[in-house]
C-alpha cells in the first residue's frame, strides 16, 4: 500500500479465529516426567499458549503470542505447548505462579490445545490429586467466549487455590499489521499512519516515536472483539473502521465483577439476552478451605 501499512487477514485464514520482538525465555516444552519438589520454580507471570496454533504471514518472534507476552504482559515468561500432557508438565514445574495467562482457541467454559477441547470443570476433575502450583494472583483466559459460561471456571480456580480469574464473553480476533518506516519518516508521519488502528493495537505496543528512530519493516499486532464468529479483514484506508459493532477494542469492554457464587446467575442472564454486551468478566473466589494435593 502507498502509505506503507498493510493490514493482514486475521491469522491468514478466514476459518481460524483465536479465541487471542523476541523473548529470550520463550521455549517449547518437551515430554518429561514431573519435576522433583526440590526443583520447583516460582514465576511472576506465566503465559501458556497452544504451540500448534501458528499465525500466518509472520515469524514466531513477531506473532501475537510473542508480542502479547512482551508488550501487553510486560515480558511474561512464554511457553508454547503442543499437547495436554505438555500443558500439565509445564504447570508442574512451578511451586508458585502469581499470574497465569492461558491464550488458546476456546469456546464457552472450555479451552483447547492442539485441537482437543476440554471443559474446565472436567479438567479440574482430571487434575484432582495432582501436585499443582499455587496461583497467588489470578488466572486470565485470553480466548474466545470462555466467560460466557463462567461457572465452569470456578472448579478450575479452586484447583489452584487462585483468588481471581478473568475471561471474555465475545470472540477474540487478531491480525498482524505491517508498517514500513523510512529515513524520511518522523514521529508525526508514523503516528498519522497508525492513528486509525491505535485502539486496536496490543496494549503497550511500540510508540510511533520509537519506530521513527529506526527505519525498517515492522510487524505490529492488532486485536478486536466481536459478538459473531467472523474474521473479516480490517478495512484499508480510506474506509472507516467500525469499532462499535464489528471491531470492538479491548478498552471498550465493560468490566463485570462477580463472585464465584454468582457465575451460574450470569450464565443464565447471557442465555436470556438476544445479544450479549462485550464484557471482561472478573470472578473473585469466595474463601474456602485450602485444597491439599498429593504428589
Amino acid at each position: 500500500m502507498s502509505n506503507g501499512i498493510t493490514p493482514v487477514s486475521p491469522l491468514g485464514d478466514s476459518e481460524r479465529i483465536l479465541s487471542q520482538a523476541p523473548i529470550s525465555r520463550d521455549r517449547i516444552v518437551t515430554k518429561q516426567s514431573q519435576s522433583p519438589a526440590s526443583q520447583l520454580k516460582t514465576v511472576q507471570t506465566l503465559m501458556i499458549v497452544d504451540g500448534t496454533d501458528v499465525q500466518q504471514d509472520v515469524t514466531r518472534r513477531d506473532d501475537i503470542f510473542s508480542q502479547f507476552a512482551k508488550y501487553t504482559l510486560e515480558r511474561a515468561q512464554l511457553v508454547r505447548v503442543n499437547s495436554w500432557e505438555e500443558f500439565l508438565n509445564t504447570l508442574q514445574k512451578y511451586e508458585s505462579i502469581d499470574r497465569l495467562v492461558i491464550y488458546s482457541h476456546s469456546v464457552p467454559g472450555t479451552i483447547g490445545i492442539a485441537g482437543e477441547f476440554k471443559n474446565l470443570s472436567t479438567l479440574a476433575q482430571e487434575y484432582k490429586g495432582k501436585r499443582l502450583p499455587r496461583i497467588t494472583g489470578q488466572i486470565d483466559f485470553e480466548g474466545c467466549d470462555v466467560g460466557e459460561r463462567s461457572e465452569e471456571i470456578v472448579p478450575f480456580l479452586r484447583l489452584f487455590n487462585a483468588p481471581l480469574a478473568t475471561a471474555w464473553n465475545w470472540f477474540h480476533v487478531e491480525a498482524p499489521l505491517s508498517i514500513t518506516v523510512t529515513a524520511d519518516d518522523n514521529e508525526e508521519s508514523v503516528r498519522s499512519r497508525l492513528d486509525r488502528y491505535k485502539d486496536l493495537l496490543l496494549p503497550n505496543s511500540p510508540k510511533p516515536s520509537v519506530l521513527a528512530k529506526k527505519p525498517g519493516n515492522y510487524v505490529l499486532q492488532t486485536e478486536w472483539f466481536r459478538e459473531d464468529i467472523n474474521s473479516e479483514k480490517l478495512p484499508s484506508p480510506p474506509n472507516p473502521i467500525d469499532t462499535e459493532m464489528r471491531f470492538r477494542p479491548r478498552k471498550n469492554a465493560k468490566v463485570r465483577k462477580i463472585t464465584s457464587d454468582e457465575t451460574e446467575k450470569l450464565s443464565e442472564e447471557y442465555r436470556n439476552l438476544p445479544v450479549m454486551p462485550l464484557e471482561h468478566i472478573f470472578i473473585r473466589m469466595l474463601k474456602e478451605p485450602r485444597v491439599e494435593y498429593s504428589d
